[in-house]
């Protein structure tokens, strides 16, 4: 058995053969952290791998002080929380379909079609793509002044 700190080393140089052997280790422990906050199995694989990703991108900064499992159930943790927070903002916005939207005009109340309640959802999905280009606009912008 390979001993624990030769794999992060290795790991901290790219090394895929220890990064599988990480994630062979600890897969199963870091599925049961994931599984104390979230019971549906297609999210928790997910944010298994959205752990181990982030645990490989970053065990560079892991600096050897404290245990090595702490640090990575620390970010399992975060990010199944993570997870649950964008979740609870995706089922805010599933909900919205059951909304009756009404219209004031005039002082008269006026229910809006099925019709328009597609196309305020539209709308919303459109301005939500619109954030998200800009922000990659905004993000590419600065990867771009830092070289």
């Amino acid at each position: 058995m390979v001993a624990l700190e030769d794999i992060i080393e290795r790991c901290k140089k790219y090394d895929v053969t220890a990064q599988r052997l990480l994630y062979e280790r600890y897969a199963n422990q870091m599925r049961n952290i994931c599984m104390r906050y979230i019971s549906n199995h297609h999210e928790i694989k997910d944010i298994v791998h959205d752990g181990f990703i982030k645990i490989f991108s970053n065990i560079k900064q892991y600096s050897g002080k404290g245990s090595f499992e702490g640090w990575m159930v620390r970010i399992f943790i975060n990010t199944t929380l993570t997870h649950i927070r964008k979740n609870k903002k995706r089922k805010h916005i599933s909900n919205i379909e059951n909304i009756e939207y009404t219209l004031v005009d005039t002082g008269s109340n006026t229910n809006l079609s099925d019709n328009s309640n597609d196309e305020i959802i539209n709308d919303y999905y459109s301005i939500e793509q619109t954030k998200s280009s800009r922000q990659r606009h905004f993000s590419l912008s600065l990867s771009q002044n830092r070289t």
